[in-house]
């Protein structure tokens, strides 16, 4: 419906400005969680990439400086003079791209090397990324050429009789190909970990900062709250009720003193009329008091005063009462009955 986005804009605009500054700060410090964990981890990651590059640099030189003999039951164990720690391919392929022998740990899955001469003479001496024999990993790997001798291994009578001899880049040999790699799935476990990590932390500091917004929205918004209390009392008729003060410095600090001062002038304003009510009551109970008095002169002397006391502040309700005083005095004087007199009033008001 076409009304829904508006319906719901109210409905997001009733809510406490409380609740709305919670959540608008929790959004915000998500994001830049989020942001700080995507670059930590692609840091990391980077980091990480890097350290094995320069290991598998490292590598590859010592294997292609000096000759190897590397034999088929070499692939249990680190290869001699390598200096990582980490799980290491390292194999001989033969100028069409065909495994030689393996001669590393790890070399099973061992990465997938194009059998190109040309992609090899392309990335020689590099680090580069390439995927897995089979599986979904990826490795990292420099690839060397080479020359290389076979050997027969004496009294061995199996598919492994044999060993490689590496003669480095310009030896004797046949031609082949040196790949040093090692698998990314390692580095990817760590950047899982963390970026698990991080959204734990990132969690527990979302709940802190909700927390503490909270808790200083809280004390920023109490002195509109205390203003409303205020407000609530004197429209109950608690007119002497003010809003504290929380200092000049304050942002409500200027709003408190505005506030504090009308509802002075208007507990005044109220003070003032309800004195004038009173006042009128009682100018109203002297009158009545000297209109039914026995006599004229017991009249004429109340009535006198009263007008003196109306001329300070009520002049034209003086100058009224002493243009009726003769007519008032005269019904005393005749003794005209209350009823009567009151009609005679009313007649003259009238007109």
């Amino acid at each position: 419906p076409a009304g829904l986005p508006d319906r719901r804009m109210e409905e997001v605009a009733g809510l406490p400005l409380r609740l709305k500054l919670v959540v608008a700060a929790a959004c915000l410090t998500r994001v830049a969680l989020a942001v700080i964990s995507v670059a930590v981890v692609s840091m990391f990651g980077t980091a990480l990439v890097g350290r094995a590059d320069n290991q598998l640099q490292a590598d590859a030189q010592r294997l292609v400086g000096r000759s190897l003999a590397a034999e088929p039951d070499s692939r249990a164990g680190p290869v001699p003079g390598m200096g990582g720690t980490g799980e290491v391919s390292v194999e001989v392929l033969g100028a069409g791209g065909e495994p030689v022998i393996p001669v590393g740990p790890g070399a099973g899955a061992g990465p997938a090397i194009p059998t190109g001469a040309g992609w090899v003479s392309a990335h020689a001496g590099r680090t580069v990324t390439v995927p897995a024999r089979y599986g979904g990993e990826s490795w990292r790997v420099v690839v060397e050429p080479i020359r290389y001798q076979a050997r027969h291994l004496m009294f061995v009578y199996d598919s492994g009789d044999f060993s490689v001899a590496i003669s480095g880049r310009s030896g004797h040999g046949l031609p082949g190909t040196l790949v040093v790699g090692t698998g990314l799935d390692g580095i990817g476990r760590m950047k899982g970990r963390l970026a698990l990590t991080g959204l734990a932390v990132g969690g527990v500091v979302l709940v802190l900062v909700a927390v503490l917004v909270a808790a200083v929205t809280r004390a920023g918004l109490r002195p509109l709250a205390e203003i409303e209390d205020s407000a609530r009392a004197v429209a109950a008729g608690e007119l002497s009720r003010r809003v504290p003060a929380r200092g000049a410095a304050r942002e409500l600090g200027g709003l408190t003193r505005s506030l504090n001062l009308m509802l002075g002038r208007t507990g005044e304003a109220f003070r003032a009329h309800a004195a004038a009510e009173a006042a009128t009551r009682r100018y109203e109970r002297r009158m009545r008091q000297a209109y039914h008095a026995e006599s004229a002169l017991k009249a004429e002397g109340p009535l006198t005063e009263l007008a003196r006391e109306l001329d300070k502040t009520h002049p034209g309700a003086a100058a009224s009462l002493r243009e009726g005083m003769p007519e008032t005095l005269t019904i005393l004087r005749l003794g005209v009955p209350p009823t009567l007199a009151r009609s005679l009033r009313s007649t003259r008001s009238s007109r």
